[in-house]
């Protein structure tokens, strides 16, 4: 079973041609073991599998008695948009009957993907975000960041979980209102208050600056609290500071000092993040080429190794 789910998961991504890939794919999704089956699903939705065929053998998924298969039927279903609608009856079905994060979850997703409703999202997410367990909830935070649903309603919901009292859920919302946001002067005052909180968990702090320049959420008060968090912290929040004041104001005169050291730093973590922090500044930050081509070749690391030579490669294809 192992080979053959590995083998569903290749298909996804080898150059071939449709009619070899798709029958190979059918005879997966009807595999007898249940991995198979939803590594099958899953690489139907990431491959851009929606022909009819494919569709209606998924579609059968929405009905195996195991519930990843289920869940990834059911978000392959969604990727494929309004082609998916002959399935939204089944999937307001799964919605009503399956409350769990993973099932009921991708259903309601793949609901307003096929749809454009959020009409049974957004009481799902609410009840959901409400559960005692913070796994739960850090599960389906994480379920909507990488959902690609986009709206206002869910944009508060996430905002709210930035002051759960799990640190792991804050983590999570830090993290998933990146790709979220639709309210920005609401989700700026809460990223900003995260951010000058110091007694506020450290990674959360990181991922609320990152989320500030990721959104654009520019202007004199984040300018003034990612300033102040640069200059009384160090380590990554001290970084992720001066990288977003440089994104979003286009300069800051600490940048330079704040990278070279950091590049040099002893923590094997602190340099591999660094030089994936040059590659979201993109081509400007080709000053630190040196270092880079230095690190890539004798880096005591050899993770730290891997990125310097990813970020070089960044900057070959511009």
């Amino acid at each position: 079973p192992g080979a053959r789910a590995e083998a569903a998961r290749t298909l996804a991504v080898l150059p071939m041609e449709e009619g070899p890939r798709t029958s190979v794919l059918l005879r997966l999704l009807r595999d007898t073991d249940y991995t198979v089956r939803q590594a099958a699903a899953e690489a139907c939705g990431s491959a851009g599998m929606w022909s009819d065929g494919v569709l209606a053998e998924v579609g059968k998924l929405l009905g195996d008695p195991i519930e990843e298969v289920r869940a990834a039927a059911a978000a392959c279903i969604g990727d494929a948009g309004s082609r998916g609608a002959t399935w939204k009856e089944a999937l307001e079905t799964i919605v009503a009957n399956e409350g769990t994060v993973g099932v009921g979850l991708a259903a309601a997703i793949a609901y307003h993907q096929v749809t454009g409703s959020s009409e049974l999202l957004i009481p799902l997410v609410d009840k959901q975000l409400k559960d005692p367990s913070p796994e739960s909830r850090r599960k389906v935070l994480y379920a909507l960041e990488q959902s690609g649903v986009q709206s206002e309603l869910l944009s508060k919901l996430i905002v709210a979980r930035m002051y759960d009292e799990s640190v792991e859920v804050r983590r999570a919302a830090t993290v998933a209102i990146r790709a979220k946001a639709m309210m920005p002067q609401s989700v700026r005052a809460a990223l900003l208050e995260r951010v000058t909180n110091e007694s506020e968990d450290s990674i959360v702090r990181v991922g609320a600056a990152r989320a500030l320049s990721s959104l654009g959420l520019g202007g004199p008060d984040t300018s003034a609290a990612l300033k102040r968090a640069r200059e009384r912290s160090d380590g990554f929040l001290r970084v992720e500071a001066a990288i977003s004041l440089w994104i979003l104001d286009g300069s800051d005169p600490s940048l330079e000092n704040v990278i070279r050291s950091s590049l040099g730093n002893s923590d094997d973590l602190m340099r591999g993040y660094v030089l994936q922090a040059l590659m979201r500044m993109g081509w400007d930050a080709r000053r630190f080429i040196g270092d880079v081509l230095r690190m890539s070749a004798d880096d005591t690391d050899a993770y730290v190794r891997h990125v310097a030579r990813r970020v070089l490669d960044s900057w070959r294809r511009g």
